[in-house]
């Protein structure tokens, strides 16, 4: 089946522009200019996307208060613990972290780019909703993306991140003894973490990144109804991608990685069809 993509260019420079907002149907995906040929690409068989070109995004140091606000509402995201459309007020951040609204705006512009979060006229900012079929095209970018990633990167993982996946395995044993979500979480956000470490360039990994994010949302609806199953699966991940490091194969670690991004895809569209037929039993 041929599917007709819609892709938007839009060039922006270095100045104080801002990105402007679309209302029109179809996900929008922020990349830097130099991306853009590579992507447009590898998105030849996903539908409704549109590609707008802007700068990078801003970095900031590990320990700064932005940095430290972005991450934590970032996990309460990927979490759920913020819902659906809840409004997130800068003043009542502020007073939490016990920091200006400066870098609560800093850290609110990153989750923006990452997908997170959105602006409403006469509403504020909120958490952004996903549609069910929107995830699975950014699952199906993700695993294209991987492709390219496996050409591009030369690095190897080191022995520094052998350890820290021996670490990882050790903890993901013991959440089947105890059902924690929040760790289950940081498991994968650092497994995750680990993975990029080998993508040198810069704006592909902050695009891989925003996608990655953006997908977490959905296994953390499903997580509490598949536990064991998703306990299972990432343990599985783990043990495999780790032999691949401890021989050197980097593809093989990315060609791991990329079959278990496709079966998370494909458990979750399962898994959303059952609920479906479940639903339709019951009624």
């Amino acid at each position: 089946m041929l599917f007709k993509i819609n892709v938007m260019f839009r060039m922006f420079r270095k100045t104080k522009q801002k990105i402007p907002f679309t209302r029109d149907r179809g996900y929008v995906i922020c990349i830097h200019n130099n991306l853009a040929s590579v992507i447009h690409r590898l998105l030849i068989a996903v539908k409704g996307v549109k590609l707008i070109m802007v700068i990078d995004r801003p970095t900031d140091h590990e320990n700064s208060p932005a940095q430290k606000i972005y991450k934590e509402l970032r996990n309460r995201i990927c979490l759920r613990v913020y819902k659906n459309g809840e409004i997130l007020k800068e003043n009542e951040i502020a007073q939490e972290f016990s920091v200006s609204r400066t870098p609560v705006r800093e850290s609110f512009q990153r989750l923006k780019l990452d997908g997170l979060i959105e602006s409403k006229k006469k509403v504020g900012t909120v958490v952004k909703g996903i549609d069910d079929e929107t995830i699975y095209e950014l699952y199906e970018i993700r695993v294209n993306l991987l492709d390219y990633v496996a050409n591009e990167s030369k690095e190897i993982y080191s022995e520094n991140d052998i350890q820290k996946m021996e670490n990882l395995l050790e903890r993901v044993n013991k959440l089947s003894i105890q059902k924690d979500t929040a760790e289950y979480w940081k498991i994968n956000d650092e497994l995750f973490s680990i993975l990029i470490s080998v993508i040198q360039n810069k704006s592909l990994k902050q695009l891989i990144i925003s996608l990655f994010l953006q997908t977490a949302k959905n296994w953390a609806f499903l997580l509490p109804q598949i536990w064991d199953r998703s306990c299972e699966i990432l343990k599985q991940e783990i043990e495999r991608e780790l032999e691949f490091m401890k021989v050197g194969d980097k593809k093989g670690v990315i060609a791991t990685w990329k079959c278990y991004v496709m079966a998370s895809m494909q458990y979750c569209r399962s898994f959303a069809k059952e609920q479906l037929v479940n639903q339709g039993t019951q009624e």
